[in-house]
């Protein structure tokens, strides 16, 4: 991957990996996938991080740190063309919820390409996990825990069924410590 700007090179990475940086913008005209030095596909885009499969027919591309849920969280490509992308409210319930910084939020626990299996697995920091298709981008498997959402918990009917039971337990615990003490104060007496 060749950053767009020559100075976002391997920021804060050293003087070796900028050097090694020089010499791959004097060597490749784009980011993308060489054999050896002809491309075989390339790409106009930039990514911190990306997940190949062996051999190089997929790509998996991390997003930006996120500032919104419409933000990108990762996308798939095939032979260098997109095939899908997620977006981050598309595998994450309640962003609100997640570590926030001043200028974005963390949403990844853990990510990884599996190229045995063919597919890029995905778990949040709420607790969602996914297994996606490499060659499709489609999930194979997973889905985001549940969490209520805001209105339902300001709504009064969240509550609402619960306060009897509530109350029912707070009475019959209240009769039987006065029944239990006015046992023990009788046989006292006694």
């Amino acid at each position: 991957m060749l950053a767009p700007d020559p100075k976002m090179d391997c920021l804060s990475q050293g003087d070796q990996r900028k050097r090694a940086a020089t010499i791959l913008r004097n060597t490749y005209s784009a980011s993308g996938l060489y054999s050896p030095q002809s491309p075989v596909w390339t790409v106009d885009w930039f990514s911190y991080k990306v997940y190949l499969s062996k051999g190089g027919k997929y790509l998996v591309r991390m997003g930006p740190w996120a500032s919104s849920g419409s933000n990108e969280a990762f996308s798939f490509f095939a032979d260098g063309k997109l095939v899908k992308t997620y977006k981050v409210e598309d595998i994450v319930r309640d962003v609100a919820g997640l570590p926030h910084s001043v200028s974005h939020f963390e949403w990844e626990k853990k990510t990884g390409l599996d190229d045995a299996a063919g597919t890029f697995s995905a778990s949040t920091l709420e607790g969602g996990n996914f297994i996606f298709d490499l060659a499709t981008g489609e999930i194979r498997d997973g889905s985001k825990p549940f969490l209520p959402s805001a209105e339902a918990l300001t709504e009064p009917r969240f509550y609402v069924g619960k306060l009897p039971w509530i109350g029912v337990a707070i009475v019959s615990m209240t009769v039987f410590l006065l029944i239990f003490f006015l046992i023990r104060r009788r046989k006292r007496r006694s």
